[in-house]
């Protein structure tokens, strides 16, 4: 456990300190109070669901349609504990105007042919070749279901004025 982890279980212990003495020290009508305790809960349940993406854990949220790769992390399945699999990627939205530069962490299902994919665009990234990806979500034509299919490309190198 983390330092910042420790901090809000003590501001919720502070919290909840006061909310006990809300409900037996006061002459409030039980509306107030009823409505006291239902805003607390939800306050800790925002906190305990949005803590995590703020500290830059990856986020399965859909990845952005062109990216820069930065990093590749994957955990193929394993028979012996029933993992189904995760893959994990640093990448920067090439599209997005605010933070441009700022990579984020994302996580997604493994499929094998994806991690052939990755594979690639990490060899290229070791020889210190940038990648550009596109995503794509695609049909499983055995499963039925929508999959995340990924493209990598060379990053172009850029164009400057010639003096």
């Amino acid at each position: 456990m983390n330092w910042g982890m420790i901090g809000i279980i003590f501001a919720y212990l502070m919290l909840a300190l006061l909310l006990f003495v809300l409900l037996t020290r006061t002459r409030w009508s039980w509306t107030i109070k009823g409505l006291a305790i239902v805003g607390v809960g939800l306050l800790m349940y925002s906190t305990v669901v949005s803590y995590s993406p703020l500290i830059g854990w990856p986020t399965g949220i859909k990845l952005p349609k062109r990216f820069n790769l930065i990093g590749i992390h994957v955990d193929e399945p394993n028979k012996n504990t029933q993992a189904k699999g995760t893959i994990y990627l640093w990448l920067t939205d090439m599209e997005q105007q605010i933070g441009k530069n700022i990579p984020r962490a994302y996580k997604i299902p493994y499929t094998p042919a994806l991690h052939n994919k990755l594979n690639e665009a990490s060899k290229k990234l070791r020889k210190n070749l940038p990648q550009l990806g596109e995503m794509e979500l695609v049909r499983n034509a055995v499963t039925g279901r929508l999959e995340v299919d990924l493209q990598f490309f060379d990053m172009p190198d850029p164009l400057f004025p010639e003096k």
